[in-house]
């Protein structure tokens, strides 16, 4: 049986929705870092938003499928992110709350500045709204039309990051 609310979300869609926002671990704003060498986790930390906004930012001006007209993302670089754990990082995987992920080359964040984003024009975005950080690619400045690789690597709702180091 299918149950119905008003605006036509499934009573299943609402279940699954508030257990993202009440699961256990970290919250929405928490953001798990981790590092792993030879398959083994070397170091792991937690960060929040007051911590990532204490990063240097960056900030992107592009248009993305996903949005309407030019759009202002900021936010700290994937590679400053890979520098606060040890090692040389040569890839990173991005989970998402809905269990996406994405894998990431160190060259994507070497050749541009992917930041992982915190603001979009100035606001912190909520869940429902690509939040709490969604990674960006500067789109507008990458070779056009722009390769399909880099827009399924634009990972939003990431909850966790996962370094892998030499």
């Amino acid at each position: 049986m299918i149950c119905r609310f008003g605006n036509g979300f499934r009573r299943s869609a609402l279940v699954a929705a508030l257990a993202l926002l009440t699961a256990p671990g970290t919250s929405a704003a928490e953001l798990r870092l981790t590092w792993v060498a030879d398959e083994r986790v070397v170091h792991e930390t937690v960060v929040d938003l007051p911590q990532l906004d204490e990063l240097p930012q960056t900030t992107l001006v592009t248009k993305t499928p996903w949005t309407s007209g030019m759009t202002t993302f900021v936010g700290p670089e994937l590679g400053t992110l890979a520098k606060l754990g040890p090692g040389n990082a040569v890839s990173a995987d991005l989970h998402a709350l809905n269990d996406y992920s994405a894998s990431v080359p160190a060259e994507d964040w070497i050749d541009y500045d992917v930041i992982l984003t915190t603001r979009i024009n100035g606001a912190a975005p909520r869940v429902y709204e690509k939040g709490p950080y969604w990674l960006m690619y500067p789109l507008d400045q990458m070779p056009q039309p722009t390769p399909q690789i880099y827009i399924t690597r634009m990972i939003w709702q990431v909850d966790s990051i996962r370094f892998y180091i030499e």
